[in-house]
């Protein structure tokens, strides 16, 4: 699949790791789709290009496993690739950060929180993912599905609060929310 939004030139690395581990780990939704999926999210609502942002989206499910602090953790990975490569760490490191809980600090954590949430949006591709965070999270955590539909319902319910606050804290993307 081609990646046209982003512009890093050595894009190749985080994908084959993001790649790398979704294979290791039997993740069937934080993988290199749901990347694309950000990315041709981003291109088609015609947000200007951003290396904050194009960086952001890269690494913020970089670390996704069974352990708890995922965002902290992608961030830390990020900032360790940030020194390699001499970019700036901030605000990339916080923008990742905003992905735990979903909450719009600014415009461009609106825009990342927006393309990552957009696969659950719409009823079709709502169900597809749901199925596969299911299998993903029976890979991870070996829950039942019962378990996941109770994890489910009170993780949206929680969502659901942040995305209504997330409707006055952003003019720009509020209809998104």
């Amino acid at each position: 699949m081609n990646i046209h939004w982003t512009q890093i030139p050595q894009y190749r690395s985080p994908i084959e790791a993001i790649t790398n581990m979704a294979r290791e780990s039997g993740l069937t939704y934080h993988n290199e789709e749901h990347l694309y999926s950000m990315y041709k999210w981003l291109e088609e609502n015609d947000v200007p290009y951003d290396r904050d942002l194009d960086h952001a989206v890269m690494f913020h499910d970089i670390i996704y496993d069974h352990k708890p602090d995922k965002e902290l953790r992608s961030a830390e990975f990020w900032k360790e690739y940030a020194d390699i490569w001499l970019l700036p760490v901030e605000p990339v490191y916080s923008l990742i950060l905003s992905t735990k809980d979903h909450l719009v600090n600014d415009e461009r954590s609106s825009l990342l929180i927006c393309a990552d949430l957009h696969g659950l949006t719409n009823l079709a591709t709502t169900t597809i993912n749901y199925g596969k965070i299911l299998e993903e999270s029976q890979n991870l955590y070996g829950i039942t599905v019962y378990e996941f539909a109770k994890n489910s319902i009170e993780f949206m319910s929680g969502l659901r609060l942040r995305i209504i606050d997330n409707m006055f804290r952003e003019d720009k993307n509020a209809e998104f929310f």
